[in-house]
Parts: C-alpha cells; structure tokens; sequence
C-alpha cells in the first residue's frame, strides 16, 4: 500500500476554508476513484429516473430500491477513500467497494432512517433538513469506521457536531448553493442529450463533494474534540 503524508488537521472550532481545502485535497489525491464512483452514482440515478417516468408504479419501485441500496454503498466506499487518504494512505476503489458491502446492512439502516428525517425536514420549508443534514454529517462515517448501529451512529453524530453545527450548515449551505448555481449555469437553454449530460456533470461533482467532505469533518473532529492521532483512526483498515 502507498504511504502518503498524513494531513494535518486545524483545532477547533471548525472552520469553513480548512474543510473545503482539504476536501479538494483528498478529491484531488484520489480523482480516478471519485470521477468513477461520482459518474457510476450520476449516471445510475439519471437513468433510473428514466425508467421511473416510462415504466410506471412497478418501475417507480425498483429505481428506488436500486438508488436507496446504491447510495450508502458508494458513499460509504468514498468515505472509506476519503479517511484513509486523510491518514495518509492510497487505496484502490475495488478494495473501498469491498469494505461498502461487508458493512452494508448497517450503511443502508442508517441512510434511509437519516434520509427520511432530512427529507420531512426539507418538505418543512427546506430550512430544517439543512439543519438536519449539519446534525447528521458524521452518521456514515461513524458507521463505517466505529461500526456503529443506527442510534450508534445518529448518537455519535449528534455528539461529535455539538458546539460545530453552525460552521457544518454552513459546509452544507455552501454545497447546496454551490450546485444550484452550476445547475443554473449549465442547464440554461437546454434540453435533451445536452441537458441530461449537464445533470450527470453536476450530479458527480455534487456526490464527490458531499461523500469526501463528512470524512474531513469527522477526522478533524475526532482529533480536536478527542486528541485522537490520524493514524489512531480506523487502525484495522491498515
């Protein structure tokens, strides 16, 4: 396995340009693994909406199950990138797949419990799934590296982001706006092919940011809050 440098991580409290730096950094570091994972996830969900506005109900249903099984599996797999280049390691993706799956049950639990809270808090008026989403930031890494249930990880979650919610909303804010805008920018007078590859740019690069930048924040967070070393980290991922 290659050794990289592990990466320093600022004290608390967090701060937004230390979190995005080290965000591209990572993205940066490991660019072939997040453009796959990124375009596989993008790409997927395009096409099974596709298939949820030809086939009907019965479609309806198995694109959902296909995206809600999907989802936790390559997030968890980019985190385990992510984490693992923060403590600075070089993995491949097939190795970063292989932990997804042996945690998968618990990933997905996880996903669809949070994802339902977030979602019941964006229909009341946006604001509250935002928040929520700053509350649960940590919920699939705690998960994947502390093997963690569901009340585990939402638990952990909670803990670790006390006294930081505000700067991880702002993390969150700042992604929604960003792929709002670059949705407005790209989508702009067009439609068909070109419309559906724009919805695939964005839909990768919005997943690359949102699966590398939970990962930043729990490392920094384990290390200012507990003292805890990179490389004390997920040791048995070594």
């Amino acid at each position: 396995m290659i050794r990289l440098r592990p990466v320093d991580v600022p004290p608390v409290p967090l701060r937004l340009g230390p979190v995005f730096r080290q965000t591209a950094e990572v993205i940066s570091a490991n660019l072939g693994a997040f453009v796959v994972a990124g375009l596989t996830f993008a790409t997927t969900v395009h096409a099974l909406l596709v298939l949820l506005a030809s086939t009907g109900q019965a479609g309806g249903l198995v694109a959902l199950a296909v995206s809600v099984i999907l989802y936790p599996l390559v997030t968890a797999a980019m985190t385990y990138v992510a984490v693992q280049s923060l403590r600075g390691r070089h993995t491949g993706l097939g190795q970063a797949l292989s932990t997804g799956l042996a945690h998968l049950v618990p990933l997905l639990a996880v996903s669809v419990v949070t994802g339902l809270a977030i979602g019941i808090g964006t229909l009341l008026f946006i604001v509250p799934g935002l928040i929520l989403r700053a509350v649960f930031a940590v919920v699939i890494p705690a998960a994947l590296i502390e093997r963690l249930g569901v009340r585990g990880a939402i638990v952990r979650s909670v803990r670790l982001t006390e006294g930081v919610r505000l700067p991880v909303f702002g993390v969150v804010l700042a992604v929604e706006l960003a792929s709002y805008l670059l949705s407005e920018l790209l989508f702009s007078g067009t439609a068909g092919a070109p419309a559906v590859l724009a919805g695939v740019v964005i839909g990768s690069l919005e997943f690359a940011v949102t699966a590398a930048y939970p990962a930043v924040i729990y490392v920094q967070l384990r290390q200012a809050k507990e003292s805890v070393g990179v490389e004390e980290i997920a040791p048995d991922w070594d």
